[in-house]
């Protein structure tokens, strides 16, 4: 008895090794690695951008090694920066591509190894379209930066709208100008629109606000949609808990 008992639990153990470690170690290791891919759309020979987020605050800590391309999917452009405040910083990891035929490709999974260990991302597949007669409208993906959750009243804030498109440079000079895109002021706040460089347009920058609120309370910018010629940009709610002012 004593043997079969002893046979019974290696067994039970090497069970759980094998089977159920790894699988408890995989849901571990997928967290804080996000993949983004713009626009939801592909079109042949027009680009799209494959972003990779890892919750990690220095970028040399973090290493992605890319899938074996498909044939007709070319690797345009490559960028590595950071983005967001306090503690919610990521590593962020754009590549952008260009497939010159459509049709259904596997673009492949990325192993993304950080100080969390090493993740392997789900395989990527892209449903590949020829453009539509007719102009095509195009949405870049617009969030806002330098949002904290909350702040007291009377603080000075500076609130960033930017704009993640995959376009070349030069075609961004056709975004309208930050006074297109200023909100309806609320009452009980300072907001005005700061002056934005070149470069920070170039990076994508469509507007720059400075905001002090006066009194305790959430000060709201609600969702809005705005359009000019064949450009679509859905601007996202915003919403800050303010407190009271500090001594």
């Amino acid at each position: 008895m004593g043997t079969r008992r002893t046979l019974y639990w290696t067994g039970l153990l090497i069970f759980i090794f094998l089977f159920i470690t790894p699988a408890l170690f995989s849901q571990e290791s997928r967290r804080g690695v996000s993949v983004t891919i713009t626009p939801e759309v592909i079109i042949a020979r027009s680009p799209f951008t494959v972003s990779i987020q890892v919750d990690n605050v220095n970028p040399e800590d973090v290493s992605i090694y890319v899938p074996d391309y498909h044939e007709n999917i070319i690797l345009d452009r490559y960028l590595r920066f950071t983005r967001g405040t306090g503690s919610q910083i990521q590593t962020v990891t754009e590549y952008r591509y260009i497939v010159n035929t459509a049709g259904i490709i596997t673009l492949g999974e990325f192993t993304v190894i950080s100080p969390r260990g090493t993740v392997k991302t789900e395989t990527i597949i892209l449903d590949i379209r020829i453009a539509e007669d007719g102009p095509i409208i195009i949405t870049p993906r617009l969030t806002w930066e330098n949002v904290p959750r909350q702040t007291a009243a009377g603080e000075r804030l500076t609130l960033v709208l930017r704009a993640e498109d995959d376009r070349p440079e030069s075609e961004r000079d056709r975004y309208p100008p930050p006074s297109f895109f200023m909100p309806e002021v609320p009452k009980g706040v300072i907001l005005s629109s700061a002056s934005i460089s070149s470069q920070e347009r170039e990076n994508g920058i469509l507007l720059k606000l400075t905001l002090i609120p006066l009194e305790p309370g959430n000060f709201i910018l609600p969702a809005r949609v705005l359009r000019q010629n064949d450009m679509r940009f859905e601007i996202p709610r915003l919403n800050i808990q303010v407190t009271e002012r500090r001594r």
